[in-house]
């Protein structure tokens, strides 16, 4: 079954937004310079990002979660308890109920096709959840625990070597937990040591990056190498996403500011930790060090943005004109940018109706113009 780039001319509407629209040591402190900006500025305190193509996608349903996204265009998730897929050539499909198993929830998409699922048994004396995957056919394959005895296991992605990570239950703990690409699990040991017996595992890369966050909601990350390394400053950490590159963008509370009830959206880079200059969460990072995310409602309506060294903190386009546009709102349960620099989310337009949108963003991110225009309100 042959495989296509999801592009712009799916889309119903489309528009394109102008001027108006491993070093081993932790990085130690973080650039906190925006952070007493962010919370003085207004929603027209951004630009708009120039050149960035805007398109609605009609044939999936608002009504759904995605929890997928992949270099394809292709998106997954779970209603219920069934497993769906859509693409934009081919529209929502739910695939077939596994036999003698129910699933539970979804947790991403690779570029072979394969969604990685939480499912458990239908019949037998142990329900607990099995970590699995469907390959791009529709057939499941349940990935071994690390414990026969207590066959317990969640995962939470796999990539395009068909390498997986998630947590398994093993002495009576839930360690996190890496499959091969042979399905082998293996604890995650950092320099070969002991395993970790504490975290949650948010995402994996292709490179073989993996990403989470301790028991405090410290973030973490753990190389190919085996080297684990802390994201410093110990702030607690939400959300995240995480490139080949192992750099990681997410959301940080910041405790350090007092009274200060506002998260701020952060990025750990190669040589540098920084918070973006805006209070919201960074969702996805890419190998060039591109950060998106959504604002919180500190500026009236959430909405999309883009972040680069070079630019700062820019608006995602909304799908109407100026006059309404601050009725627009993001409203996401979470967003996603894939290789080809596309990003899925959904908007909530000024008539209240919700429609997903994939923004794809030009090869050279510019700085726009700050909107100036006059605004019915």
């Amino acid at each position: 079954m042959s495989r296509t780039l999801v592009g712009p001319t799916l889309a119903l509407v489309a528009l394109v937004s102008g001027a108006c629209s491993t070093h081993s040591d932790p990085v130690a402190s973080m650039d906190r310079s925006q952070v007493q900006v962010a919370d003085t500025l207004t929603r027209d305190s951004f630009p708009f990002a120039p050149n960035v193509h805007t398109a609605a996608l009609p044939t999936l349903p608002a009504t759904l979660n995605p929890s997928g996204f992949n270099d394809f265009g292709e998106v997954v998730g779970a209603s219920g308890n069934q497993a769906w897929h859509w693409e934009g050539s081919r529209g929502l499909a739910f695939f077939a109920k596994p036999l003698e198993y129910t699933v539970v929830d979804v947790e991403n998409v690779n570029n072979r096709g394969d969604v990685a699922v939480n499912v458990t048994p239908d019949t037998g004396t142990n329900r607990s959840v099995q970590a699995a995957y469907f390959d791009w056919f529709g057939a499941l394959h349940v990935l071994r625990p690390l414990s026969r005895s207590t066959p317990s296991c969640a995962i939470k992605a796999i990539n395009d070597s068909r390498e997986a990570i998630g947590e398994c239950f093993s002495g009576g703990l839930f360690l996190p937990t890496i499959w091969t690409p042979f399905g082998t699990p293996v604890p995650v040991e950092p320099g070969g040591g002991a395993p970790l017996k504490t975290g949650l595992i948010v995402s994996l890369a292709n490179s073989g990056y993996i990403f989470g966050y301790d028991t405090n909601l410290v973030g973490f990350t753990f190389s190919p190498g085996r080297q684990l390394q802390h994201l410093r400053p110990a702030m607690q950490f939400i959300t995240g996403g995480l490139n080949d590159n192992g750099q990681v963008t997410g959301e940080i509370l910041d405790g350090h500011i007092p009274n200060r009830p506002f998260e701020a959206a952060a990025a750990w880079l190669s040589d540098s930790a920084r918070e973006l200059g805006i209070n919201g969460a960074g969702w996805a990072i890419s190998d060039d060090s591109i950060v998106v995310g959504i604002s919180d409602a500190t500026y009236g309506n959430a909405f999309g943005f883009v972040w680069t060294v070079g630019t700062g903190v820019q608006r995602l386009p909304g799908l109407e004109h100026l006059a309404v546009l601050d009725q627009e709102s993001v409203n996401t349960f979470r967003m996603f940018m894939n290789k080809k620099r596309q990003i899925l989310g959904r908007i909530t337009k000024s008539d209240g109706t919700q429609t997903y949108v994939m923004w794809t963003l030009p090869a050279t991110i510019t700085r726009g113009a700050a909107p100036t225009l006059a605004r019915v309100r």
